[in-house]
């Protein structure tokens, strides 16, 4: 296990997508705030903004067990950052908790290779996978909050899943749709699970 203060794993970076002037959407506070329920928002927006689109990262800030967005008081947000086919422009969507959206383009992120297809049962298998992982941890806090990140990781030939456990605590986020960078918010994670995203299967932690 590699827990923050013993050995830390530097987060993979989620390069800045949005720039300049943003656009939104109303929400739908009702739904269930799964990642299918995020991807087909940030789809549709993704479509209208280049047809020959590519999703390059899904984030998951402040999810709970099942990988649905936790509640509302920690700011949750699902962040989907998509490229164009020859990988010139990015393009970001962050679907918050109540089904609003903020989106706008900006330069391409690091990892430009396309995510495979990913579900809401995908996500609850990586938190499965990911807290049966940490049963042997020595040294259990009370009590988590998640994050997770998807994105192609070459050191692995493949797209990997970065579970992140927090100490639970009020997570009153202000994300800067202007300047969004997921690193900012992995700074205090007490540890990580990484995982093959296909699989399911534990790479490290």
């Amino acid at each position: 296990m590699r827990v923050k203060g013993l050995l830390k794993i530097a987060a993979p970076a989620v390069a800045v997508l949005i720039a300049g002037c943003t656009t939104g959407t109303d929400g739908d506070d009702g739904a269930a705030k799964t990642l299918t329920w995020a991807l087909d928002k940030a789809d549709e927006l993704a479509d209208a903004w280049n047809p020959d689109h590519k999703l390059t990262a899904i984030v998951g800030m402040w999810v709970d067990e099942q990988g649905v967005l936790d509640e509302p008081a920690d700011h949750p947000v699902w962040g989907l950052f998509y490229t164009s086919d020859d990988n010139s422009d990015g393009y970001g969507v962050l679907v918050h908790d109540d089904g609003h959206t903020d989106s706008g383009e900006g330069p391409p992120p690091e990892v430009t290779v396309e995510l495979g297809d990913y579900s809401t049962e995908d996500a609850e298998d990586w938190m499965r996978a990911a807290i049966d992982e940490m049963e042997n941890n020595p040294d259990p806090l009370d009590a988590y909050d998640y994050s997770v990140l998807v994105r192609y990781e070459a050191w692995h030939d493949g797209d990997v899943a970065f579970v992140y456990f927090f100490e639970e605590s009020e997570k009153d986020t202000d994300y800067d749709v202007g300047s969004w960078d997921a690193d900012e918010y992995f700074d205090d994670y007490y540890a990580l699970v990484i995982l093959d995203a296909e699989t399911d299967l534990v790479i490290d932690w």
